[in-house]
């Protein structure tokens, strides 16, 4: 696989396997720049840190030629951390996409999801260098064509009910 981003399709939102590869598109008003990180099957190892390289509005994109059904990916976001102005971009943060059709790996609880650092007397004004990526689940690009609408279940109860926004 050729480990280069051309920009992409700004139209559809996520990860949007093509025969050729997979287009990434991903909304964010204030960010400055996007990276699209592609992990190890396993999603245990960062293998490449790709930053898309184009943006139309509020929506960053890019297109990875030769990527195939089951590439493993997170999002990081870069731009300003004013705590006070409510900006709180943290690039060692990996983010997942809100367009995922499947996660894969574990989500462990630990302080690096925290974007500021827990033992500073700043508190949540301080900023964190940790990166969570090892403690948190990646997601997967999947073929929308050959996506199972009828594997999916309506949860039975609001016991087991996450929602993600």
């Amino acid at each position: 696989m050729n480990e280069s981003l051309t920009p992409g399709d700004p139209g559809l939102l996520g990860a949007t396997v093509q025969a050729d590869g997979i287009n990434f598109a991903v909304y964010s008003r204030d960010a400055e720049q996007i990276d699209l990180c592609l992990f190890n099957e396993e999603g245990t190892q960062q293998t490449a840190r790709l930053p898309l390289p184009a943006r139309d509005g509020h929506v960053w994109h890019g297109f990875l030629p030769n990527a195939k059904d089951g590439l493993v990916y997170g999002l990081r976001a870069h731009g300003p951390y004013t705590p006070d102005q409510g900006l709180r971009f943290n690039a060692q943060k990996l983010l997942l996409d809100p367009y995922a059709r499947e996660l894969t790996g574990t989500f462990q609880w630990h302080d690096a999801h925290y974007g500021y650092d827990t033992t500073s007397p700043d508190k949540d004004l301080s900023f964190s260098t940790l990166d969570n990526a090892p403690y948190m689940y990646k997601a997967v690009a999947r073929d929308l064509a050959a996506f199972d609408t009828n594997a999916l279940r309506t949860p039975s109860g609001w016991a087991g009910t996450a929602i993600y926004e």
